[in-house]
């Protein structure tokens, strides 16, 4: 939701700040499938949904897992990789594996919003003073 939250952010930011050119469209085509998503469900599926299920799909194994719980944390061995990991928020358990991918995807949208915020002052600073 984060991520989702920051590039849409970011999207308005750059429409209503950047000057038209190349850096504009390219950094609306980069935000536009977060920025347009209509939940963060669609948004993961949109950019790690086939190839996450495709990759988790590999490591399963074909019988019932193993699994080891331990408080809100669980693992289970995988076919290839490391085990699989599972963890419980708010009485549901879910696979957590991708978490260090999507900690890392999220640290990267707040820091783009960040960017494009200092780009869009310096956009707003060079047409007061009326310069290109």
């Amino acid at each position: 939701m984060t991520i989702q939250k920051s590039h849409r952010e970011a999207y308005d930011v750059v429409l209503s700040n950047f000057p038209e050119g190349a850096d504009k469209e390219q950094k609306l085509k980069a935000l536009d499938t977060a920025a347009t998503a209509e939940t963060a469900a669609d948004l993961f599926a949109a950019k790690m949904g086939a190839r996450a299920l495709a990759e988790l799909r590999q490591r399963l194994p074909a019988g019932p897992l193993g699994v080891t719980v331990a408080g809100d944390t669980a693992t289970a061995p995988a076919l290839a990789g490391p085990p699989l990991t599972f963890a419980q928020v708010e009485k549901r358990w879910g696979y957590s594996g991708f978490r260090g991918e999507a900690e890392e995807l999220k640290r990267r949208a707040i820091a783009d919003l960040e960017m494009i915020k200092l780009s869009a002052t310096d956009y707003e600073r060079a047409r007061t003073l009326g310069t290109p």
